[in-house]
């Protein structure tokens, strides 16, 4: 059985109640990253081994793709490592929590959101995409093999959820007393400044 941590119960509180919880197991197996991960270490080695031979030709290319390439193999790498374990998606009130499962157990790893962040969604067979409401946002995939349909429906009634609740907070007036707490003392502060000017009149 998996034991959450505190920081995941903390986000689990913030995100208010469960409404859906299913494991997603990627057909993709770790075979393509060791592969992936033999094929880069061969090309180290036939760089170190025949480099010289090949010399002229790599000074051809673009400086920029040299300096480029180290930089796209450490996401590439993490990229493909992902997909190869199963992942745990729980759809709450106000968000979404995806966490990694390797031989029954949590690894640690995780992504989390909130469904304000997101301004539709639409489904295929891989699962439903998610897209963002803004252009420095990412879109996310949440992945499914079943039950697409109703995956579907509760994202998109989320969506629709949070975005109806920050265009009704956007329209209240600033400053408008918001809590029963908070009438009440604005309530007092109106009848002080009343009393106030009745003293100097």
């Amino acid at each position: 059985m998996f034991q959450a941590s505190q920081n995941q119960k903390d986000s689990r509180n913030s995100l208010g109640k469960s409404i859906k919880t299913w494991v997603y197991t990627p057909k993709t197996s770790n075979r393509f990253l060791f592969y992936l991960i033999g094929l880069l270490l061969l090309a180290v080695v036939f760089v170190i081994r025949y480099g010289e031979d090949y010399l002229p030709m790599i000074k051809k290319i673009p400086s920029i793709v040299l300096y480029a390439i180290p930089l796209v193999i450490g996401p590439a790498v993490n990229y493909f490592r992902t997909r190869g374990k199963a992942q745990e998606w729980t759809l709450y009130e106000h968000g979404y929590i995806m966490k990694f499962i390797k031989n029954n157990e949590y690894t640690g790893e995780q992504i989390s959101g909130y469904w304000k962040d997101f301004s539709r969604c639409n489904y295929d067979e891989k699962g439903v995409k998610l897209i963002s409401s803004g252009p420095g946002r990412k879109n996310l995939r949440v992945k499914a093999e079943r039950n697409v349909m109703e995956i579907f429906s509760i994202c998109r009634e989320r969506i629709g959820i949070a975005e109806a609740e920050r265009l009704s907070h956007s329209s209240k007036a600033p400053g408008a007393p918001d809590t029963p707490e908070q009438r009440r003392v604005a309530k007092m502060e109106q009848r002080h400044r009343h009393a106030h000017k009745r003293d100097w009149s």
